[in-house]
């Protein structure tokens, strides 16, 4: 795949870094964001700055798998531990203590932004619930405001799945004649969201919010 991206005009202070990222599951998305992180990689080698990380995740959602892989990594020697929180109740608080103890971290692809996480950077947006209303709003008036809607979810906690559902929820209650009828969770698994498409009709594989 090509890229057209370049990078910003930082100038970092090292010739050398090590990072560690971890997020939800494995994912094909996730796959996505691994080219743009090598793409990145190789346009700093080129200016004489190496770049080394580990980018692993566990085959299913699991805050308790997360917070494992955060204390394993918080006694190693990295410059920054960034990770895609999996549950904000019980990953937040693991990295404001992380944080406090001098180790630097990064979220991205979550909304705990929002709500006074102590990381040092983030990447991604902070308007999930936003999204969450806008997409809704445009299904609304599509099915012309009456209808029933199940709602797909990824994973039980994560911020951005579930300020999402939050706003989708919320708009559809503005709307006397239209009905939440399911809310499932597919915990980010392709294969579990296949076979959740049995509360849809005439859709081949389910869509998400």
């Amino acid at each position: 795949m090509d890229f057209d991206h370049e990078l910003d005009p930082y100038e970092p202070k090292q010739d050398h870094y090590n990072f560690y990222f971890t997020y939800k599951t494995v994912h094909p998305w996730w796959d996505a964001v691994a080219l743009g992180m090598e793409d990145a990689q190789r346009q700093y080698l080129k200016k004489g700055i190496t770049i080394t990380y580990e980018y692993m995740a566990p085959e299913g959602a699991s805050a308790e798998d997360q917070m494992q892989r955060l204390n394993e990594a918080a006694i190693r020697d990295f410059d920054v531990i960034g990770v895609d929180v999996a549950d904000e109740a019980i990953i937040s608080p693991l990295l404001d203590d992380m944080v406090e103890s001098g180790v630097k971290v990064m979220t991205f692809s979550s909304s705990d932004a929002a709500d006074g996480c102590k990381r040092i950077a983030y990447v991604g947006n902070t308007h999930n619930y936003e999204d969450g209303v806008d997409l809704t709003e445009a299904l609304c008036s599509k099915l012309e405001y009456k209808g029933k809607v199940a709602i797909l979810v990824g994973s039980v906690g994560a911020p951005c799945h579930e300020d999402r559902a939050r706003g989708a929820k919320d708009t559809i209650a503005r709307y006397p004649d239209m009905e939440i009828v399911a809310t499932e969770y597919d915990m980010d698994s392709v294969d579990l969201a296949y076979t959740l498409k049995r509360w849809l009709t005439d859709v081949p594989e389910p869509s998400r919010i």
